[in-house]
């Protein structure tokens, strides 16, 4: 009997120890289920954007390709993605690309292939835009952005004039800077939305062309340099100067002084080819004083002319003398006689360059007394006389200017 009731006892602990494992167990197992519930949780607010930074956002999906060969099209549409091409082809070495309804970050766009036709339409471009041909000189690159927004750094091209960009319609944030463009041409055409001035610049190593049309010149600012030319088509008339005008009024009311000479340099000289002897005016404007802005050059040519009367009176000194009597002409003369040789030929240099000086910056010619001489002698005074004219006029407009 007392067996048995031990038997008994020892069942019923037997049972309660299981109870005691099993509620164990499950409460173990209940933890680790709320463990990795939170684990879970956790994971997924590091990957949940926490602001509208796009440097913290990544809900952009990352499109990278590297020397890859494509068959003839690229098509991007309504994504928001982080752009990086490297080196990429095309099976007839011709690209078509067309992005629209986007938003873009542009890391690198290196196209690698003779013909490439990139078009965006209805994008916003943030952050990076480097847009480049890669690997081969000879690309022929036709770049069109529609509607865009940019907000972001942009650089396009890479030692080729064979491209062209074209933004149309298109507004600019307060970040965007295009910075060192090596392209043949870009175009602005009716881009008058924005809120905030472009900053502009192109590369020093070739000349870009640039055309404003129904836009906004105010709007982008840019220096004007010896590699920067105002596009003009081939049909456009002596009239089309409209854009001259008003960058020119741009410059000077900004006191940028350096980009308002390199314009007016070039607007003359566009000017002067629609003019009969157009090219012998421009010409002339150009070494006389570079077109009124090195008036230092009139003093310069004024000194060369002088000189080369100069010289020219003293090897016909014996002609001058003899009708102006600037001296005794008889070796004979007490004067002669009276002066050593060494002095004597001073005091005809002197004479003779008191006669050029005469000469040549009189206002008033004695045409009787002269008209009395030698056709040619007269022919030779004349022209001092006119040249002399023309130096003393432009040096009082130099000095009336300063």
């Amino acid at each position: 009997m007392k067996r048995s009731i031990q038997h008994i006892i020892e069942d019923e602990s037997c049972r309660l120890l299981l109870k005691i494992e099993y509620w164990i167990s499950l409460k173990i197992l209940f933890f680790f289920i709320i463990c990795l519930t939170i684990h879970n949780s956790s994971f997924s607010q590091t990957i949940k954007p926490k602001s509208d930074s796009l440097d913290q956002c990544n809900c952009f999906k990352y499109l990278s390709y590297q020397d890859s060969l494509f068959n003839k099209e690229i098509i991007i549409q309504n994504s928001k993605a982080i752009i990086n091409f490297d080196s990429i082809r095309s099976i007839n070495d011709t690209l078509n690309v067309s992005i629209k309804n986007s938003t873009l970050i542009i890391d690198e766009f290196k196209v690698n292939v003779k013909y490439a036709n990139i078009s965006f339409e209805n994008d916003t471009i943030t952050r990076n835009c480097f847009i480049k041909n890669w690997g081969r000189s000879d690309t022929k690159m036709e770049i069109v952005f529609s509607n865009c927004y940019f907000d972001c750094f942009m650089s396009v091209g890479n030692g080729t004039k064979n491209i062209s960009v074209t933004f149309n319609d298109c507004e600019f944030g307060p970040r965007a800077f295009m910075l060192k463009m090596n392209v043949g041409l870009i175009s602005f055409r009716n881009c008058r939305r924005s809120a905030t001035p472009l900053y502009l610049s192109f590369d020093e190593k070739s000349i870009s062309k640039i055309d404003f049309r129904e836009s906004n010149i105010d709007l982008i600012n840019f220096p004007y340099t010896s590699h920067t030319k105002i596009y003009r088509e081939p049909y456009e008339n002596e009239e089309d100067f409209g854009v001259y005008d008003a960058l020119a009024a741009k410059y000077k009311r900004e006191g940028k002084n350096n980009s308002y000479k390199n314009l007016m340099i070039e607007y003359n000289q566009v000017k002067y080819g629609y003019k009969p002897f157009g090219s012998i005016i421009n010409f002339l404007d150009k070494y006389w004083w570079n077109y009124g802005f090195n008036k230092g050059r009139i003093v310069l040519w004024t000194l060369v002319f002088l000189t080369i009367f100069l010289v020219g009176n003293l090897s016909i000194w014996n002609t001058i003398n003899k009708y102006y009597l600037l001296l005794p002409t008889s070796v004979q003369s007490y004067y002669y006689s009276s002066q050593r040789k060494y002095n004597y030929k001073w005091d005809v240099f002197f004479r003779i360059l008191l006669f050029t000086f005469f000469i040549f910056f009189t206002f008033k010619l004695d045409i009787e007394k002269l008209s009395r001489h030698t056709t040619k002698f007269m022919t030779w005074v004349f022209i001092q006389y006119v040249i002399g004219l023309i130096c003393l006029f432009f040096l009082f407009n130099a000095v009336l200017k300063l």
